[in-house]
């Protein structure tokens, strides 16, 4: 356990992206108690974050105001969206691991596919279904069993929006339906 004393060391740089759920506003914070870290990294940063967009200043602000507000809707319908992707993901029988976090689990594709993830994309592309292949990302090994080579076969699937997993879905089954036909 580090005591409070510590927290005079501790810099926090972080964006309302994710942590306030403004998906895409780029409005970002920084918190410390050492004024001339903060103005050294004022200096170095001024150039980037000069002048953000007035919608993302408000939006940031009002994320601000009211996350107490906002962040138990959010969570309900994260996890909601969270079963869905996973329970469809389930019924078409994929190897995966539900997320305690985020908005995107990673489906190992290896058991549906004869190929890389990347190889996946290109034809998952042609039906309208965009994903992303893991080796675009990190190695997890704790993900799969399959060691260095995992996340050639693993894709993420994004449920951040309930009609949009639905549809993500529909379109990986009508996906897999192709190839295993032969097309």
């Amino acid at each position: 356990m580090v005591g409070t004393e510590a927290y005079q060391n501790v810099v926090d740089i972080t964006s309302f992206s994710k942590s306030g759920g403004a998906i895409m506003y780029r409005t970002g914070i920084t918190i410390t108690r050492d004024e001339e870290i903060m103005i050294q990294l004022e200096d170095r940063v001024a150039h980037i974050a000069a002048s953000p967009p007035v919608v993302s200043q408000k939006a940031a602000e009002y994320v601000m105001n009211n996350f107490q507000d906002l962040l138990s809707p959010a969570l309900d319908e994260l996890t909601a969206n969270r079963e869905i992707m996973c329970r469809g993901l389930e019924e078409q029988g994929f190897d995966f691991k539900s997320p305690d976090g985020g908005v995107y689990v990673w489906v190992d594709l290896k058991d549906h596919f004869d190929g890389t993830a990347l190889q996946f994309l290109e034809k998952s592309l042609s039906e309208g279904l965009v994903i992303m292949p893991g080796e675009y990302f990190y190695e997890n090994d704790h993900f799969t069993k399959a060691g260095s080579e995992a996340d050639t076969t693993r894709v993420r699937l994004s449920f951040c929006n309930r009609e949009a997993s639905e549809q993500e879905l529909a379109l990986l089954r009508g996906v897999l339906d192709k190839i295993s036909a032969g097309a």
